[in-house]
């Protein structure tokens, strides 16, 4: 199923505007039935709830022929009622009722749809009938579909949330956008992103089964958006692999990273794939060599998405950085050098030797300190005095042997302040990247938790990165 043609070598787009930044929305199955003690509200409300909270500037209507209006907003009774025209309908309805109104909405003169609801290719016979019509639809007419099986788009600068699950307060706007075949990672993606690192998103697509717009559409778009600098993703299946390999190379020269997790790599995930999304998921290797051969970032883990997204969203970070991949290491804890070592073996990183002068330098500096290796062990000394840290963190900025210096910062212990180094180890690197044109990143020991805001944000607004 080819949504977007590649003739030659350019690639010829379809404009998602009306599914990405609609300018009227009409919500089918909002109703008057409030949220309960029993009932979650339900989902068309709260999409009529996140647009009102998020301030969307276009025209609201539901359409539900129980009732004149929902949420004080016009509420008609078939889609053809609405008098003037509507870019995108969002559907929280029954899947047996999506094929009827997705046709009656082209019909209508309806540009784009999101489906939240399952039972479609990733069920049986009955379910691959009712998303061929979906992709019949989408390929014949040219009607944008996100989903179904999804939880929806999110543009965050359009003030445009067409997205199912609840959208918290102060949500932080920035430059990632998120794309996501599955709706629960897209959340917890997000979330980890803007609460563990505070990195912020431009937009964040779940986009389920892709019976109409593709992962490979969502990618062409965004790196066209002006708001999107990084787009994250996570993928159990391309629909559209030549056009991956176009949307790559196009991320790749408008220098817009491109950082994929791939689900699907083993046959049990295969089917999980399969059974989640309806997604083939496609050989390992071939996927492995196609980003290999376009630049895409290529990740493993949730983890490791996350990582990589808030280090390449990170201005400072990505301003200085040449290309080097010589790291030096300061840790106060000689298991974690260790570790690290062998991580960055693993990977093909280099831990090189100091030079001979800053060994020197630093004999002098930190007296009776007995470490001059890489990674830089500071021992217990660098926490009992505040004098040492900042010396050994000069030390490997200034040897020429290093292109990115690295520092073990536990940024989410729990104790009170007066008990942990973190922070006073933060000011100083605060300081010490306002003067230096070489990246610094920090990492923790331990994956996962609250992180201290106060550690956090100043290391950002430094250029400093947390992993």
């Amino acid at each position: 199923m080819a949504h977007s043609t590649n003739t030659g070598t350019a690639a010829v787009w379809r404009d998602l505007s009306p599914l990405m930044n609609p300018r009227s929305v009409a919500i089918i199955g909002a109703s008057q039935r409030s949220a309960s003690a029993l009932n979650r509200e339900p989902r068309g409300n709260r999409v009529i709830r996140n647009l009102k909270s998020f301030g969307y500037p276009g025209r609201i209507v539901a359409v539900n022929p129980k009732y004149r209006e929902v949420m004080d907003y016009p509420c008609y009774p078939e889609i053809s009622a609405i008098p003037v025209p509507v870019d995108c309908v969002v559907l929280a309805v029954p899947n047996r009722q999506v094929p009827d109104l997705l046709e009656l909405a082209a019909a209508s003169g309806v540009r784009a749809a999101v489906v939240f609801s399952a039972g479609f290719a990733e069920t049986g016979a009955e379910g691959k009938q009712r998303q061929a019509r979906l992709e019949a639809l989408s390929r014949e007419r040219d009607f944008l579909i996100c989903g179904p099986n999804c939880y929806g788009v999110l543009n965050v600068f359009g003030k445009a949330p067409l997205f199912a699950s609840t959208i918290p307060q102060g949500f932080l706007a920035g430059p990632v956008a998120l794309v996501s075949q599955s709706g629960g990672l897209s959340t917890t993606i997000a979330n980890a992103l803007m609460l563990n690192r505070h990195v912020g998103l431009s937009h964040i697509v779940s986009c389920g089964n892709q019976a109409g717009a593709t992962v490979e559409e969502y990618f062409n778009y965004l790196i066209e958006d002006e708001n999107t600098r990084v787009i994250a993703g996570f993928v159990e299946g391309f629909k559209q692999p030549p056009l991956l390999l176009a949307v790559a190379r196009k991320a790749a020269e408008r220098n817009k990273p491109l950082i994929i997790l791939k689900g699907g790599r083993s046959e049990v995930s295969q089917r999980a794939a399969a059974t989640h999304s309806g997604s083939l998921a496609g050989a390992a290797e071939v996927v492995d060599a196609a980003f290999r051969q376009t630049g895409v970032v290529s990740v493993r883990s949730i983890n490791e998405l996350i990582d990589a997204t808030s280090v390449f969203s990170c201005d400072g970070f990505v301003k200085h950085y040449r290309g080097g991949r010589r790291i030096g290491v300061l840790s106060g804890s000689g298991g974690e050098c260790t570790l690290v070592s062998d991580a960055a073996a693993s990977v093909g990183l280099e831990v090189p030797e100091l030079t001979e002068s800053t060994k020197s330098h630093l004999q002098e500096a930190v007296a009776d300190f007995g470490n001059m290796n890489n990674p830089l062990d500071g021992t217990g000394a660098m926490y009992d005095d505040e004098k040492i840290f900042p010396r050994l963190l000069q030390a490997l900025i200034d040897d020429a042997n290093i292109d990115v210096v690295t520092i073990n910062l536990e940024a989410n212990d729990p104790r009170p302040k007066e008990l942990k180094s973190g922070n006073r180890f933060a000011q100083a690197i605060e300081r010490a990247a306002a003067a230096s044109n070489k990246p610094i990143a920090c990492f923790s020991s331990v994956v996962g938790g609250p992180v201290d805001s106060e550690i956090l944000l100043p290391l950002r607004k430094a250029g400093v990165p947390l992993m």
